[in-house]
């Protein structure tokens, strides 16, 4: 993997830790921005971010926490008995679900999806 590539992903799985920071004045768009991915979004991958958060495992939680303090539409990350779930809630009431058994794997998902719709804004 290209090192500026996993060195901006580094920094995507930090994202949410990053915006909760007391010191952060930032919008979640602004610190996605300056992470670089805007320029390279289409060279990330769910695999690629897959591979990176295997070597951070705590960043999961920062998503999940992420997930359950926002207060929009869009893309969700829950553990339902044993199963990892992501969905979207659009603002016409339709819902999206995809059902995981890894927590790499949906978070993964998760964060590739909750990006894109970021970046897209």
């Amino acid at each position: 993997m290209n090192i500026k590539i996993r060195d901006i992903v580094k920094e995507i799985l930090l994202l949410p830790f990053k915006f909760e920071k007391s010191s952060n004045d930032k919008s979640f768009y602004f610190l996605l921005q300056d992470t670089g991915y805007f320029e390279v979004y289409d060279k990330i991958a769910e695999d690629v971010i897959l591979k990176e958060l295997i070597n951070n495992l705590d960043c999961i939680e920062y998503w999940f926490l992420w997930s359950k303090n926002k207060r929009d539409n869009g893309w969700y990350f829950i553990k339902k008995e044993n199963k990892y779930i992501v969905g979207n809630i659009s603002s016409d009431e339709q819902i999206e679900n995809f059902e995981f058994d890894d927590v790499i794997e949906a978070c993964s998902f998760f964060i590739k999806k909750e990006i894109e719709s970021i970046r897209v804004l």
